[in-house]
């Protein structure tokens, strides 16, 4: 004798039976929805065929006012004034509009470029924020000479840089010529990238008073080890830099801030490009001046490449 094949469900798994309480349950609810009054605006509740006769405490009196119900009208709304958006804007700085660049409540470090802070949101490196800066192989130390100027003034007071796997031995005459001395810096050797993102994400959660500011240099990174240092990266209340190869200049990344950085044609210049900001694209790079100051020093600086003080859409218009 052969059995009947079981019956299944959408999902093709054996369809279940009801039990006898489900089956109660449901037969329930199917007899309270039935003994439920409808109401109709000013007059009794309307008769339902099949339906329970109402208890007397909750039949209408004759006397009683009928229920009223209201039915709000529909009223276009009409756009927000720019008056009403920009009081919207300053009570929550965290938003911002697409054609403008954002506002942050968050403390912003002038960068020392001032072309560069012309197109930074807040006027500045962000703290309480994740800045990733792509680098492009062999590039000599182009991160230390965006950074220079601002890192000076984020060791004053006792504070201390964090400096994570750099590339190179920090050298004391080096970073005497950046203006830093050896105290400032606290070095941690980590070869391995689990070492460095474990390191990494430590400080951030320490948010220590004497940290000025966090420079890790990362190799790739992946979009969800971004998203985590990011979320990290909002409690601390130092400026934190994220620097690995501009392989991954295409890839996704949750940093607020990011920007890919390359020597120029000249020494003393810096090609900056604004991959991601709170604000509209920016499809022109910047040509920062940031002479190396070993070179500064020793070698003059041609009037044709001397810092211009404007942004490059204003040159353009």
């Amino acid at each position: 004798m052969s059995l009947a094949p079981p019956l299944l469900d959408l999902f093709g798994e054996p369809l279940r039976l009801p039990t006898r309480r489900e089956r109660q349950r449901v037969a329930m609810r199917t007899l309270e929805r039935a003994s439920r009054p409808v109401l109709r605006p000013g007059g009794p509740p309307l008769a339902v065929e099949g339906a329970l006769p109402l208890p007397p405490q909750a039949r209408p009196r004759p006397d009683a006012a009928a229920p009223v119900i209201s039915i709000p009208a529909l009223v276009p709304t009409e756009p927000p004034s720019s008056a009403a958006v920009a009081a919207l804007l300053q009570r929550h700085p965290s938003l911002w509009r697409g054609q403008a660049l954002g506002l942050t409540a968050a403390r912003c470090w002038p960068s020392g470029h001032a072309l560069l802070d012309a197109e930074l949101p807040g006027g500045g490196w962000p703290t309480r924020a994740l800045t990733e800066l792509l680098l492009a192989p062999q590039a000599g130390h182009v991160e230390w000479r965006l950074l220079a100027p601002v890192l000076k003034r984020l060791v004053q007071g006792g504070r201390r840089l964090l400096l994570i796997q750099p590339p190179y031995e920090p050298h004391p005459q080096g970073l005497a010529a950046w203006g830093l001395a050896v105290g400032d810096c606290l070095w941690v050797q980590a070869p391995d990238p689990l070492q460095r993102q474990w390191a990494l994400e430590q400080a951030l959660r320490a948010d220590a008073d004497e940290l000025g500011a966090v420079l890790a240099w990362l190799q790739a990174p992946r979009a969800a080890a971004l998203r985590r240092l990011q979320t990290l990266a909002a409690g601390c209340r130092a400026p934190v830099f994220v620097c690995h190869a501009s392989a991954n200049a295409a890839s996704h990344s949750a940093a607020p801030l990011r920007l890919q950085v390359r020597p120029g044609p000249h020494w003393t210049q810096l090609q900056v490009e604004l991959l991601k900001r709170r604000g509209p694209p920016l499809d022109t790079p910047l040509w920062l001046h940031a002479p190396p100051p070993t070179l500064r020093a020793v070698m003059p600086i041609p009037q044709a490449v001397r810092p211009v003080l404007r942004p490059a859409h204003a040159l353009q218009a």
